[in-house]
């Protein structure tokens, strides 16, 4: 089910593994939400607010994703990432979006 927020890129609940490689270091988190432009991860106690990350994650119909992102807020053991806007593979997150919307649509 779709938020209902004012955010440029809608989100949905979404819940895989996620796991986030940064500066050496491999983190295993649980997605809460996703939209087109970032997500919300949970298990996050290791990050911190503007630590670049490369996250690799399955969506729901199978399509491996791997997107280099960054910490934009923190709250206790859940964090909010920013996709890389130049990072060509968030389409692969924008495609399977747009696909909910239509799915979530009135016929």
């Amino acid at each position: 089910m779709f938020f209902q927020s004012p955010r440029k890129f809608p989100r949905v609940n979404l819940e895989v593994e996620v796991r986030a490689d940064s500066f050496g270091r491999s983190h295993s988190l649980r997605s809460v939400e996703i939209g087109a432009g970032g997500m919300a991860l949970k298990n996050a106690n290791g990050l911190g607010v503007s630590q670049p990350v490369q996250l690799s994650f399955t969506l729901p119909n199978g399509q491996d994703v791997t997107v280099q992102a960054v910490v934009w807020w923190k709250r206790a053991e859940v964090i909010g990432v920013r996709f890389d806007p130049a990072d060509q593979n968030r389409a692969h997150v924008q495609h399977w979006m747009e696909a909910q919307t239509v799915s979530l649509s009135p016929s």
